[in-house]
């Protein structure tokens, strides 16, 4: 059980601070409510001055202090542009820091080495969400992560970040949940049923199954093809002793329309946002 503890509060006035050095190993430190021990070599003392503090808010690019004084933790607000946060260069050994990104913006804080340091490994760290947070450690030679939190209990759908990913652009949860909405209509395994379709009818890629009864010759067209790059496939099933033309994009096999009989099933596929459409009978004269 240490007999003495220093409560020294008078940092936050430019009040003097004692030498590590002069400590004994094990002598127990409490600045700012931080409890610091000094160790055999003096390297766990975190000396604090009144010009640091313990905490700094940075809003644009910043490097971070050197041992004599220095910030612990830093909280990052990227709300106007994202920016880095530097390391301290040649920090003593156990050396440890805690940068956290406090924005709801979509622009990433930066954790960035001096020189030629790793963070785990990498050259960099990156804080993409509020409230996420990483602190590190130094080990001598390079920086190590020893804990991290990416805190997204608090946020919203919208708050959380996504990688854009598998045709979906978005960049947020909440985003991408809408455009895979989207694609579960795209392909919705819902029937459009038309009992009478006139003189023209439209097609549309959002529905995956067409029951079509032709009452007079028909021009079919088709609307709602994916963009180009993403895959639209369709079956049509044409019912009705009338003739159907079909748009010059359709793409038959050999180039030759086949010739229909009802009722027959039909396949279209295409893969460039609708420009080319490949079409196969599956079936002539079915039932």
């Amino acid at each position: 059980m240490p007999k003495h503890i220093a409560f020294l509060d008078t940092y936050a006035e430019g009040g003097p601070l004692p030498d590590p050095a002069t400590l004994p190993a094990g002598y127990p430190l409490v600045i700012g409510g931080l409890l610091n021990i000094v160790d055999a070599t003096q390297q766990g003392f975190d000396p604090v001055a009144g010009a640091g503090g313990v905490v700094l808010a940075v809003t644009a690019a910043h490097t971070m202090d050197g041992d004599a004084t220095f910030d612990h933790v830093v909280t990052a607000d990227a709300t106007t542009a994202a920016f880095s946060v530097t390391l301290p260069a040649s920090p003593r050994t156990g050396r440890v820091v805690e940068i956290k990104k406090v924005d709801s913006s979509a622009n990433v804080v930066t954790v960035a080495t001096p020189a030629a340091e790793t963070i785990d490994g990498a050259a960099s760290h990156s804080l993409a969400a509020q409230w996420e947070s990483v602190k590190l450690v130094y080990n001598g030679t390079n920086w190590l992560i020893y804990s991290r939190d990416t805190d997204t209990d608090n946020q919203t759908a919208a708050q959380v970040p996504f990688t854009p990913a598998g045709g979906i652009a978005a960049t947020d949860v909440q985003a991408a949940l809408v455009e895979l909405d989207g694609e579960k209509a795209r392909v919705a395994p819902t029937v459009n049923t038309v009992a009478a379709t006139g003189a023209a009818e439209d097609i549309a890629f959002t529905t995956a199954v067409h029951d079509l009864t032709m009452d007079a010759n028909c021009t079919f067209s088709f609307s709602g093809a994916p963009a180009s790059g993403e895959a639209g496939a369709i079956t049509v099933i044409v019912r009705g002793a009338f003739t159907p033309t079909w748009p010059a994009s359709v793409d038959w096999p050999s180039a030759t329309q086949p010739t229909y009989a009802a009722p027959t099933v039909y396949r279209f596929l295409t893969v460039d946002g609708g420009t080319t459409i490949l079409g196969f009978a599956d079936g002539l004269g079915m039932g």
